[in-house]
């Protein structure tokens, strides 16, 4: 009963949702109508009074009905939960998507598709019970914290029927824990959450923690950073422990995608016909932007306009000594070259944490580095040879 009830609020915050969309999308069409109704702008636009006064009513019809329809979706949902079949009905991948796209929005109002931050162990969220916590860790093992990527969850490290984390458990004796977060939120908001997160589980697991390694994949090698920097700023207890950082196609530097994106942005705006549009690409979460140049921090971009065009203003961290980062890139080209394609997502360069100003370099041995040839980005999930360097690695 519990869970067709949490389906049905996601219905219901589903549908309030997509309302909200429409509402959204009536304001951009009223105003590219308007605009280019007005008649010329070298004349002054002499028809935008006549064109405001006739299309106005209309718009604001479209926008009252579906106000109307958002305020009656409880009480058409709302019975469901009776009868709602819940097995099978939460779309753990949709859920992802959403969250990467319009996380930040969903959780600033406290929708219930927001997915919270929490560990998961075995497909279930992890027990803090310290006696619950006994019975399925019974003695002391290694921790192994696996993060995924943006617009993904837990589940993407099951892929081609390989499970990086459960295979690990099995030859090198690694507890496999996985994290499931919000992909839309800033990066330093996840990486704060998951420090608090893991001093948390320290003080209730039953046994020490000796050995710690995360393993991120695209955006969540980022949060793992983030989550190590601002531990140590705040001088918790758990990094003692952390011995390995092993990512998996980071954009440690961004990716082209976002910034392209960004421009997108500029172009769309600087015309006034076609300025509504870009009020589109501005839906994009606060995650996503701060793939633009692999912000991690809340000082790379507090006080900053987060669409807006400029340079990258990070600058230089250095990585934990103690720590031992090893890092593999994808690249879509089948052999060495000068100029390496990139995973289709991000740049060899920005996945190994080089960079063309010295400054800006992540301090990683060479013999750290790994490429994969011929791979796409989620190819790195489910790759032979990157599960052999990654045990090799951790082991």
């Amino acid at each position: 009963m519990k869970s067709s009830r949490k389906l049905t609020k996601q219905l219901q915050d589903s549908m309030r949702l997509l309302a909200e969309a429409t509402e959204g999308a009536s304001y951009i069409v009223q105003s590219m109508h308007q605009r280019i109704a007005s008649g010329p702008e070298f004349l002054g636009k002499p028809l935008a009074p006549l064109v405001k006064a006739l299309t106005s009513p209309t718009y604001e019809t479209v926008r009252l009905i579906t106000r109307l329809v958002s305020k009656s979706v409880d009480t058409l949902i709302e019975p469901m939960h009776e009868w709602l079949p819940y097995k099978g009905l939460e779309r753990g991948t949709f859920l992802a998507a959403l969250n990467g796209v319009l996380g930040d929005h969903l959780a600033a109002q406290q929708s219930s598709l927001a997915i919270s931050m929490q560990i998961c162990f075995q497909g279930q969220s992890l027990s803090d019970d310290p006696e619950r916590l006994k019975q399925m860790f019974p003695k002391p093992q290694p921790l192994l914290l696996l993060l995924h990527g943006s617009s993904l969850d837990e589940q993407s490290w099951e892929r081609k029927g390989m499970n990086y984390g459960r295979s690990l458990a099995e030859e090198c004796g690694y507890a496999p824990l996985y994290l499931r977060y919000n992909t839309g939120l800033h990066i330093s908001e996840n990486g704060r959450l998951l420090a608090e997160l893991l001093e948390h589980y320290l003080k209730k697991w039953p046994w020490p923690w000796e050995k710690l390694a995360f393993l991120g994949h695209s955006m969540g090698g980022l949060v793992a950073l983030s989550a190590i920097h601002q531990a140590s700023e705040q001088k918790l207890n758990w990094p003692e422990a952390l011995q390995n950082l092993v990512s998996l196609g980071t954009p440690y530097h961004g990716s082209p995608l976002e910034r392209t994106g960004n421009w997108f942005d500029v172009a769309l705006g600087a015309y006034s016909y076609t300025e509504p549009l870009a009020r589109l690409g501005k839906i994009r979460s606060a995650g996503v932007t701060d793939l633009r140049f692999g912000f991690f921090l809340e000082e790379h971009w507090r006080g900053r306009d987060r669409f807006a065009k400029g340079p990258d203003p990070r600058s230089y961290l250095a990585l934990p000594k103690a720590l031992r980062t090893c890092v593999i890139a994808g690249t879509r080209s089948l052999v060495p070259g000068k100029k390496l394609l990139s995973d289709g997502l991000v740049p060899v360069e920005s996945a190994l944490g080089q960079h063309r100003k010295k400054d800006l370099r992540l301090e990683i041995a060479e013999k750290d580095h790994m490429i994969i040839y011929g791979s796409h980005h989620l190819d790195l999930l489910s790759h032979p040879k990157v599960y052999e360097h990654v045990k090799r690695w951790l082991s």
